[in-house]
């Protein structure tokens, strides 16, 4: 199937694409990229509400699927429409919650970077043989030669 459309009061049911489904004598249709709209008493777009799978059983004629029935009740609620109404008030809240890598990345640079400079003072002195051992190929035997110098001094 493809670019199914029904109406139901003032819900608009759109499916993309969709493909007849059966298992033990039950029969009903997958449909996918499904799309509710919903129309308010004065003409205007109300709501959209989008799912990816839905489907409908042949024998009750059309039931949708749980995930799609709560969303076409939530796209109605009061919550819901506050919400949308702030996202159109207020874009810019919208595109940094959307897209959270446009100020978290900056934010953890500058984070590192404070607390880099504000526990500079409690840097072991031997932080550089530390990075050594560390990071040496273990055939050097650097990290047995480090364990030997700190032992009995209770070191960092």
């Amino acid at each position: 199937y493809s670019g199914v459309w029904a109406k139901d009061g003032d819900l608009y049911f759109n499916a993309r694409s969709g493909s007849a489904k059966g298992s033990g004598g039950a029969a009903w249709l997958e449909l996918a990229d499904v799309r509710l709209y919903r129309v308010g008493k004065d003409g205007a777009l109300a709501s959209i509400t989008l799912t990816s799978v839905s489907d409908v059983a042949v024998a009750k004629a059309k039931k949708l699927t749980d995930a799609a029935e709560l969303a076409a009740y939530w796209a109605d609620h009061p919550v819901a429409k506050g919400i949308a109404d702030f996202w159109v008030a207020h874009p810019l809240a919208r595109i940094l919650c959307e897209q959270p890598a446009i100020w978290a990345v900056p934010l953890s640079i500058l984070l590192m970077i404070f607390v880099s400079k504000a526990t500079a003072a409690t840097v072991p002195a031997d932080i550089r043989m530390k990075m050594l051992v560390l990071h040496a190929p273990e055939a050097l035997g650097l990290k047995q030669e480090y364990i030997k110098e700190h032992e009995g001094l209770g070191g960092h």
